[in-house]
């Protein structure tokens, strides 16, 4: 096994690669110039390293026979935005004790801290049994999941540690996320004459109104689902002296444990298709799908939709877990996540024992001027290096 130190264990060194990787752009899909680094910064570290044909990174590194624990960070970032609003650099800037720069915390900072947390291991493996694989997916910004299923369709892991900001604080589970496209189908017809028509538009309206009766399984982790109007868009577009015959209405809509997608668009479809119907239209009710390119080249096409998951606090390997993180000191109470992360594959979608955990506060995502303080980081390379022993340290289970 290397032992030779790509970094020194110190907060500075951990601000420097913060850096790094958020110098190394990687808004999706192109989050190349952040996979090549992440290459470089893996196998100097003596992982053995795999880039596959999404673009995704793996390092894995063994310590004997044992459990296999994934550690997974997306790489990509959202965009910048209107790059006149931020004080500070994008691409990076110290200011104070706080690093600045898109994907300081979403997921850049957690990052840094699992590569840190990780040579702690490889500086000091006595104890540890298993293998630690260290992942950089692509893409989670535009669709929670399908990048990280390719990794582990190779790695089958016994345990999955999602890096996203929690505030240090372990997650147990989160919501899970549908994109519901409502299209309505009416009949156009010269202004003049509108009773000549059937306008998708006010079928529409008729239908958003409706769906704000609709009501959601609560779940005693999670709270309650959700549905949220996030677009709407009628054709002709613009229109002159036409009745509009379609529209479309896009909506998002949170899950709780055990929502499948079948069941939370048949929701939608039992509030809507009696309003269609008395209206002379007619209504589809689908999910939406996410269509890109990766940096390498494969084309993606997913219906956007991602389950949610919670993991018993009480059983393996949380348990194992906290009881590290207490001998650590950095023990805090469990938490879950509102929003999505890739979570929603390995837990789920495959049932895989899987928690979150990442420095910085998840309000601080996709935010102009998006920072980190240095102490978070600190505390998440010693909050990183508990977990990975928890695993792989006394708190596994053989394999």
């Amino acid at each position: 096994m290397t032992t030779e130190r790509l970094f020194d264990i110190e907060e500075t060194d951990v601000a420097a690669t913060l850096l790094a990787l958020i110098a190394a752009s990687s808004v999706s899909p192109s989050a190349e110039p952040a996979a090549r680094l992440l290459t470089e910064l893996l196998t100097k570290s003596g992982f053995e390293v795999t880039v596959d044909d999404w673009g995704n990174v793996t390092g894995r590194i063994d310590f004997g026979p044992g459990p296999v624990l994934l550690y997974d960070a997306h790489l990509d970032t959202v965009e910048i935005g209107d790059h006149a609003r931020w004080r500070h650099d994008p691409a990076g800037e110290r200011v104070g004790d706080r690093i600045v720069g898109r994907g300081a915390v979403d997921t850049k900072g957690p990052l840094a801290a699992a590569l840190h947390a990780a040579q702690r291991l490889v500086a000091d493996p006595d104890g540890l049994a298993g293998s630690l694989v260290i992942s950089g997916s692509v893409d989670e910004e535009l669709a929670e999941g399908p990048a990280l299923a390719q990794i582990l369709d190779r790695v089958t892991p016994d345990v999955v540690v999602i890096g996203e900001p929690s505030d240090n604080r372990l997650a147990v589970g989160q919501r899970g996320r549908a994109e519901i496209v409502v299209e309505v189908t009416g009949t156009s017809s010269h202004t003049a004459y509108p009773d000549a028509g059937v306008s998708a538009v006010e079928v529409m309206a008729e239908a958003i109104v409706a769906l704000r009766e609709l009501t959601f399984r609560a779940d005693p982790h999670l709270g309650a689902g959700q549905l949220t109007l996030t677009s709407v868009r009628s054709s002709p577009y613009p229109s002159q002296s036409t009745v509009p015959s379609g529209c479309v209405a896009v909506f998002d809509r949170r899950t709780v444990v055990g929502e499948q997608d079948v069941e939370v668009l048949d929701d939608v479809r039992r509030m809507v298709e009696p309003i269609a119907a008395a209206a002379g239209a007619s209504v589809q009710v689908r999910l939406a799908r996410a269509e890109w390119r990766t940096w390498r080249g494969v084309e993606v096409d997913v219906p956007v939709f991602a389950a949610a998951w919670f993991q018993d606090p009480g059983a393996w390997p949380v348990d194992a877990i906290r009881d590290q993180l207490r001998r650590a000191g950095v023990d805090r109470p469990t938490r879950t996540w509102q929003f999505c992360t890739n979570g929603s594959e390995s837990a789920g979608r495959r049932g895989l024992p899987t928690v979150g955990f990442g420095p910085g506060q998840p309000d601080r995502a996709h935010t102009t001027d998006e920072s980190i303080e240095l102490a978070e980081l600190r505390s998440g390379v010693d909050g990183y290096e508990a977990i990975f022993r928890g695993v792989l340290g006394g708190g596994g289970r053989s394999r």
